[in-house]
This record gives C-alpha cells, structure tokens and sequence, in this order.
C-alpha cells in the first residue's frame, strides 16, 4: 500500500539534501598560499649563499660545543682544586684564594705529576703574595712555612745553593722570632730549629763545604744537649738526636777523623736503640746502618776484629728487616725493606773484605757473591757491578795462584829430547821412490 506519509515526507529530504550540495557548491575553496620558486642565474651568488647557511650551522654547532666543553673543563678544574683542599693538601685559611689556588698546583707539581722547577715557582709566588699584598710578617707561621716548603723543593729540584739560602733564612728568623718574644722554651719550635740546621749541614755536605757544615751540625747537636726546653718529652725528639749526631758523625768519617766520629756514632746508635723499644720497625734499619759506619770507623782506627764484630751485628740487625720471599728478592720492596737489604750488601761486602786480607778467598767470595744478591733484591744497581766485581776480581786472582800450584819442571832428558833439531819430512816422491 502507499504509504502517505512516506511521500508528504520525500519532498522535504529532497529539499534538505539540495540544500546541502548548494552549500557546498556555493562554498569557496581555501587558497592555498605557496611559496614562489626563486630562481638565479648566478651560480656563484647562490653556493655562497648556500656555504654562509651551512657555515652559520656549523658555528653554532660549534659555540655550543666549545661553551658545553669549558664549562665542563671550568667544573672539573675547581671541583680538582676542593678535592685537594679538603682531602689531599690543606693550606692556610689566612691566605688569598689566589695563593691557596697556587699552593694547590705546587702539589700538583710535588706529588702527583712531579716537576719540581714549576713546584717551586708556584710557592715562591705564593710566599710573594703572603709577604707584599697582604702584608704578612715574615717571621709569622704562614710565611716560615712557606718558605720551608720553598727550600724542600728547591733541595728536591737539586738547587743546593738555593735551598742553603732559604733554610738559613728561615733559621734566622726563627731563632729572631724566638728570642724577640721569648719562646726558647716551645720544645716543637727548639726541635724545628735543630732540623732546619741538621739539614743546612747535610746540604753543606753535599757541596763539599765542610766548615760550614760542621758549624751547622755542631749547633745542632750542642742545643738538643743544652735548651731550656723540654725536649726529651717531644715524641720525635730520639729521632732527630738520633739523625743529627748520625750527619755529625758522618762528616768526621769523611775527612777520616775517625776518633770524634767513633763517640757520636755510639750516641746516635744508643738514641736509636732508646726509640726502637717504642717502635722497632721505624728502627731496626737505621740501627744496622749505623753499626755498619760503625765498623767502618773502627776498621780505619786499626781495630779490625772490633770492627768485624760491628760488622756481623749490623748483618744480624739487617736481616731481622727483611722478608725472605722468593729468594729474598721481591719485585718491589717496601721503603724499610729496600734500606735492610741495601746495609745488608754493603756489610757482607765489607766482611768480604775483611776475609779476603786475611787470605780467607774461598770465604770471601762466597761473602761477595751473596752480597750481589741483597743488592739485586734491593734494586741497587751500583751495589751490583761493585759486588760482582769484587768477586771476579778475587775469583781471577784465585784462579790464577792454582794454575801457578800446578807448574811443574820438565825433566832433563825431555828438555834434550825437545832441543834436537827435528828431522826434515820426506818428500811423496821420496816416499815412492824409497830414496
């Protein structure tokens, strides 16, 4: 059936959709705004342009590279500066930043990567801007310090005349320092006294000035025996007794004054003994080189079985420093070790010696042959080719006598025998030929 109001209802969905395409018909399209082909008949002009674009990218690559980069550079280099300050080498809060940063690099210079030359110009500017810019006394703590630290570098660097100079100038205001404002009874500051003239001495030594060195080294030993202070309670007093008589007796053995040398070696032994019994480790080395110059002493004033009696002590003493791994030779031997074994060598070979004026040559060049090994354990290359020549030397010599031993005469008739003239060889012809 037909339905009415089906067809009331057609005209309107034709009118809507009419509608509907009018509107889109009537609606106008978007522009579409496109960008203008340029065209150039430069082709210069345009690969310049083009290599300006190109290199504008490059630079800004480039300045964020290099500003990321010494940013990270400027984080690492102050970030290296605190660790050293806080962990490794504080300086005094009393000086610039620019010093403190200074003193950091002189460490840097001392320690980490050593260039002493560079170390010491860094404390030297250091000490200048303490002294000039912030008009620090030159006798205050800060300076003294400074300047210590700039004569052990320079001794270091091997400036000798140098470190002389600053040591003595340090001294001297010490000892200024300490009778101005009456400190003669500060035990560290009396000790520090003795320590800087033990080393002025020993640098004095060094440089062949012995005059000096003794005026050095006797004050030293004369103010440890008469200060006002109370230095025999200072924990590091048995060690710089035991080191400073030790330099005086080793000036004396060197011009062969064997007679002032005997009696400071004997206290400077006595002084070490006293500080082993606290702490035998930091000792046992130092004591056996002391009985060695001991032997050495008492060898040069004739007293030869004395002298091999020190000498055979001082082995003992070496031996009870020195681990026996692997032969006795280790691939890097601890600091205490290295200084058992070196007095070791040296006291074998001396004993060597001994024997081999006594005409004991088997002995001796069994003593030599071991001393080449204490001195290939300690690394001691100089000890080696000396030891090892001393027994090819006495090795030879041995040798030599046995084969005169074994000479014998030849008999007469041997010798007649031998003094015929020798008949001339035939030749193959008349050989053949039976004429």
């Amino acid at each position: 059936m037909f339905n009415k109001r089906a067809a009331t209802r057609l005209p309107q969905l034709y009118r809507r959709n009419f509608s509907i395409q009018h509107r889109l018909t009537l609606t106008k399209p978007k522009r579409i705004i496109r960008e203008e082909p340029h065209f150039t008949t430069n082709p210069y002009t345009q690969s310049v342009l083009e290599a300006s674009r190109q290199a504008r990218q490059i630079g800004k690559a480039v300045g964020i590279f290099a500003a990321s980069t010494a940013a990270v550079v400027l984080v690492g280099w102050q970030g290296y500066h605190i660790y050293i300050e806080h962990f490794l080498h504080p300086t005094p809060p009393e000086l610039k930043h620019k010093a403190r940063n200074l003193l950091h690099g002189a460490y840097v210079r001392e320690e980490v990567s050593p260039r002493l030359d560079i170390a010491t110009i860094y404390v030297q500017e250091a000490l200048r801007i303490a002294l000039e810019e912030q008009k620090m006394d030159e006798d205050c703590d800060v300076a003294l310090a400074l300047r210590r630290r700039l004569a052990e570098d320079a001794n270091r660097a091997g400036n000798l005349l140098d470190s002389i100079a600053e040591y003595s100038r340090f001294w001297k205001l010490l000892v200024h320092r300490l009778v101005e404002k009456g400190g003669e009874s500060d035990s560290n500051k009396v000790l520090e006294l003795v320590d800087v003239s033990k080393r002025i001495g020993d640098l004095y030594v060094r440089i062949g000035d012995y005059t000096e060195a003794e005026e050095s080294l006797a004050w030293a030993v004369h103010t440890l025996q008469s200060s006002k202070a109370d230095l025999k309670s200072h924990q590091d007093y048995m060690k710089v007794e035991t080191l400073t008589a030790l330099s005086l007796a080793n000036l004396y053995a060197v011009q062969r004054n064997f007679d002032m040398a005997l009696p400071l070696y004997l206290q400077s032994l006595k002084a070490a003994n006293n500080a082993s019994q606290q702490n035998p480790e930091e000792y046992v080395c130092l004591s056996a080189i002391i009985q060695c110059q001991l032997s050495e002493t008492l060898y040069g004033l004739g007293r030869r079985d004395e002298a091999l009696g020190w000498a055979q002590a001082s082995l003992e003493t070496a031996k009870q420093g020195i681990v026996e791994t692997e032969g006795g030779t280790l691939a890097e031997p601890k600091k205490s070790t290295k200084d058992c074994q070196e007095c070791a060598g040296v006291t074998i070979n001396n004993i060597g010696k001994m024997l081999e004026l006594q005409n004991q040559y088997s002995q001796a060049i069994s003593h030599y042959n071991e001393a080449v090994r204490f001195a290939t354990a300690a690394h001691d290359a100089d000890g080696v080719t000396k030891f090892r020549a001393n027994m090819e030397r006495l090795g030879k010599m041995v040798q030599s006598v046995e084969a005169d031993d074994k000479l014998v005469e030849i008999p007469e008739s041997d010798s007649q025998s031998q003094a015929q003239p020798e008949q001339p060889k035939k030749s193959w012809k008349q050989w053949l030929t039976g004429n």
